[in-house]
């Protein structure tokens, strides 16, 4: 089975996606400089888990760190 993620979510690259990215794990990512600019709190509405210090980060950013060379 083939799934459109682009299609379903709306999305229009892979550049708009985002991976949340729980404590102690974020706290790496907080040495780059692009942290403070392109990656969101967590902040919990309503009935939603309360995650200290999560952040919502660009999967592209995630990708170029994990990538090898």
């Amino acid at each position: 089975m083939n799934i459109d993620l682009f299609a379903i979510t709306g999305l229009q690259s892979i550049d708009e996606l985002y991976v949340l990215v729980e404590w102690p794990f974020v706290q790496g990512l907080m040495e780059y400089e692009w942290f403070r600019q392109e990656c969101f709190l967590y902040s919990a509405l309503h009935d939603q888990v309360y995650l200290d210090s999560a952040y919502f980060v660009p999967l592209t950013r995630l990708m170029a760190i994990t990538r090898p060379g």
